[in-house]
């Protein structure tokens, strides 16, 4: 599916996507679709994602302490802190979604291994 849009672009790109148009023989709008298309790729990657890598790596820095207080619960961890937790995880997710609707929160339950290694074997093709 595409849409079709008016720009208003500064000189300077124009020129530029212009002199590549010419230079590659292809029609200016080309140029310009694929510098959009390569500017925004297909694959989303969420706004929220760095901080959650920022909520796991608190959540392997207190695991020690964790297993301590909450072995076999699930906890809330946001801002490197927990903030709650509970057996119900649903129960946790509704609480954490009430007190902090928009914020990314870490819920995870706390177990000797803190994360499952998963090995997935790749197929290999013969000649």
């Amino acid at each position: 599916m595409s849409t079709q849009v008016t720009l208003t672009i500064p000189d300077y790109v124009y020129q530029q996507a212009k002199q590549a148009a010419q230079a590659e023989r292809r029609p200016l709008a080309d140029i310009l679709n694929e510098a959009l298309v390569q500017a925004f790729p297909t694959v989303h990657v969420s706004p929220g994602r760095a901080q959650m890598e920022k909520e796991q790596l608190a959540f392997h820095r207190l695991h020690p302490e964790l297993m301590a207080l909450y072995e076999g619960q699930y906890v809330a961890i946001y801002q490197g802190q927990v903030i709650d937790h509970d057996n119900d995880k649903l129960a946790l997710v509704a609480r954490i979604d009430e007190k902090y609707p928009s914020q990314v929160v870490l819920v995870k339950l706390v177990t000797s291994e803190p994360d499952k290694i998963i090995y997935a074997r790749s197929p290999r093709l013969l000649k």
